[in-house]
């Protein structure tokens, strides 16, 4: 177990397990983007979801926005580029315009907005195992990472098997 002291200095951040006392564990870091577009008929915006596969091992069958685990690869290239954000946050925004392409096909997130093959075309390179970095240098995508806008954060108070850190953003498309 993590001890709490590393955890956070904030005192509204809790570090210890309410059900057990026990300081709680490390979590993963990850973020997703809620994606929304106004409605042609001017009702409430609508919101864009993904069904998890069912095999999955962490809320397979589940209905969410596109998101997932913050990986290395997005930590270095938040380091390589100017965005004017703490590190892990860029690094966060980068992970869920990963996702997002990864999980729709959507380019939400770019200083210009990739043509439509050219995101299938990584889509399908990422699930084969191409690293986005590389995919995202070779086809000179750039970011606006000031299209996402902080939203929430979550971080479940008790220690589970899996337990993430989630940063939420929100993105009109």
């Amino acid at each position: 177990m993590a001890d709490p002291a590393s955890l956070s200095t904030d005192p509204h951040i809790q570090t210890v397990d309410p059900r057990t006392g026990e300081p709680l564990s490390e979590a993963t870091p990850a973020a997703t983007i809620i994606v929304f577009r106004d409605a042609e008929d001017g009702g409430a915006p609508e919101l864009l979801m993904v069904e998890r596969s069912s095999q999955m091992v962490f809320a397979g069958g589940a209905v969410v926005f596109p998101g997932g685990r913050v990986d290395p690869d997005d930590h270095l290239l938040a380091a390589r580029i100017d965005h004017g954000l703490d590190l892990d946050d860029a690094a966060a925004r980068i992970a869920s315009i990963r996702e997002t392409i990864e999980e729709t096909g959507l380019g939400i997130g770019f200083a210009q907005t990739p043509e439509r093959e050219a995101l299938a075309a990584a889509r399908a390179a990422m699930h084969a195992g191409a690293v986005f970095s590389t995919l995202c240098r070779d086809a000179g995508w750039q970011f606006d990472l000031s299209a996402l806008t902080p939203f929430a954060r979550c971080r479940p108070l008790y220690n589970e098997r899996r337990v993430f850190d989630t940063r939420f953003y929100l993105a009109r498309c």
